[in-house]
């Protein structure tokens, strides 16, 4: 029994890893269940991604559910729910400032021009409660065919990476789980 038990942690820890580079455009099924198991087992490295995962799968006009999950989760998994749901909609809001700015044009490659887009904006709309997708996709635009100079792609991009990163931190701040520091570093 310990051999299954030992299985279906790894499993699990592995399907719900703890890092936003691990984040899947869609959605994993079974979220609230991950949930669950983090919540009987103790094993807390679960709980962002599945968070994430019930976040984003949890909107109104979300037709991925096809049973209702959150019946499934108790009353302080449902608190913590919205108030991922609500940081993860604040931390959208980043995504439509970052790309308006007026580069300093202090260094080689920049140009002391005033740099606006809408990409950040559609991102937005099209990621409401879903910001690490939103700038894993704002990573890959060529802001060079976009107008922005060297300086200014460069400077968005280090934004976008510091910011992901941050909001992944502030989900354990969210969730009130306490984590260890390492050195790593995931550029993309």
């Amino acid at each position: 029994m310990e051999r299954y038990v030992k299985f279906s942690t790894r499993f699990i820890c592995r399907l719900y890893a703890d890092h936003y580079a691990a984040i899947t455009t869609d959605p994993l099924p079974h979220a609230a269940v991950a949930v669950g198991f983090s919540r009987l087992s103790g094993e807390t490295s679960v709980m962002r991604r599945a968070f994430y995962d019930l976040a984003r799968d949890s909107l109104p006009h979300n037709d991925h559910a096809k049973e209702n999950y959150l019946e499934s989760l108790q009353s302080r998994d449902l608190l913590s729910l919205v108030k991922v749901q609500r940081g993860l909609f604040t931390a959208s809001e980043f995504l439509s400032g970052v790309l308006d700015f007026t580069c300093p044009g202090v260094e080689e490659g920049s140009c002391s021009k005033r740099h606006q887009s809408e990409l950040g904006l559609e991102m937005r709309r099209r990621y409401p409660a879903n910001p690490i997708i939103g700038i894993r996709e704002l990573l890959d635009v060529d802001w060079l065919a976009h107008g922005y100079c060297e300086n200014s792609a460069s400077l968005i991009r280090r934004k976008l990476v510091d910011r992901r990163g941050e909001i992944w931190d502030e989900m354990a701040e969210w969730l009130g789980i306490v984590l260890i520091k390492t050195e790593t570093t995931v550029l993309h």
